[in-house]
């Protein structure tokens, strides 16, 4: 019986509301503080057990029975992050299903990326561990920031000032002391901030590893891939470019999926595709990621969604299926073009 199984019946069968002083807590944007206020106040074990009970009874999105390796200090991460935001919190589940399944798969020539990563010296508990954690940084990020709903276009180029009222001013002013966002700040370079606070948050736990991989997710700092080593220590191992990119297609993949539930469901999971394969163009070109992983990953995904091509047919209109055909034409152009130069 693993550490989840163990719960009570009691808690199974009724998996409640979060407590509300256990939210307000959460607001207070850095984990050490929210864990030491909650655990002071006698909050944080229901609530650890709570979001446990969750991720044993809920749908298969949110079930994490497989992920025995997870200890009781891990539970209470991800339960201040299921306490701050709750899309957080389901990004942050699907990244890792969708990363699970596909390291664990046999893809071309026989590849198996569960065993790439065991080769580098990195357990796949650490990845996994990365891969659920991977934006605790964003309990830092004020709600009214991390949800604002402003199109990509305008929160790459508005500025916070702009954008936020009077009343999110004054509080951002009060919460947030140090000036990490910055008024001067787009919505986009204050969503940035994330990485290295997860960095921070996850080095205080003991985690360096899994730190280093959080805060390179998006690598918002351009860093080639070639570029991109992890400091060996006593306490650490070197960790490879494959296993940054493997985490950074999960992490879009998910972000895409959310985007495109509201299509049909044949006609979404293709548009997830193309839009993911037309991100990573520019980063490929930069040498951002790693060529390698990125076409095994774009080519599974393919062979998946291959057969819906023929689905969309029926009942779609002259122009859906238009766009539908340009879409796949444009994957299927990205894996050509990647096998050659992979094969070089």
């Amino acid at each position: 019986m693993n550490h989840i199984e163990q719960l009570s019946s009691n808690v199974l069968e009724a998996v409640r509301e979060p407590s509300p002083e256990a939210l307000a807590i959460c607001e207070k944007g850095d984990y050490p503080a929210i864990r030491k206020e909650l655990e002071d106040k006698g909050l944080f074990a229901a609530e650890v057990e709570r979001v446990k009970a969750k991720c044993l009874t809920a749908d298969e999105k949110h079930n994490l029975k497989e992920a025995e390796f997870l200890t009781e200090k891990d539970w209470q991460i991800l339960t201040v992050i299921e306490l701050y935001d709750a899309v957080t919190f389901d990004h942050s589940l699907e990244t890792y299903h969708i990363a699970k399944e596909k390291i664990e798969k046999e893809l071309d020539n026989g590849v198996v990326i569960s065993n790439l990563i065991k080769e580098e010296g990195v357990s796949l508990e650490t990845f996994y561990r990365s891969c659920l954690m991977h934006d605790v940084g964003k309990i830092s990020i004020p709600k009214f920031i991390l949800n604002n709903k402003a199109d990509v276009e305008i929160s790459h180029r508005s500025r916070l000032k702009d954008l936020l009222t009077a009343d999110q001013i004054a509080k951002l002013l009060e919460i947030d002391p140090a000036g990490k966002f910055s008024l001067e700040k787009t919505i986009a370079e204050a969503m940035q901030v994330h990485e290295s606070e997860s960095k921070r948050y996850l080095e205080g736990e003991g985690y360096n590893r899994e730190a280093f991989l959080a805060s390179t997710h998006h690598n918002y700092g351009r860093v080639r891939i070639e570029e991109m080593r992890f400091p060996v220590s006593h306490t650490t191992l070197h960790i490879s470019d494959k296993i940054s990119t493997l985490l950074r297609l999960a992490d879009m993949e998910s972000a895409m999926r959310q985007k495109a539930r509201p299509y049909k469901d044949d006609m979404g999971k293709v548009k997830t595709l193309y839009h993911l394969v037309e991100d990573l163009k520019a980063d490929m070109d930069r040498g951002l990621i790693d060529p390698m992983v990125t076409e095994l990953w774009i080519s599974d995904e393919y062979k998946i969604r291959h057969s819906e091509r023929v689905k969309h047919g029926h009942g779609a209109s002259v122009e859906e299926q238009a766009e539908f055909d340009m879409m796949i034409g444009k994957i299927e152009q990205f894996i050509k073009e990647q096998k050659g130069k992979n094969e070089k």
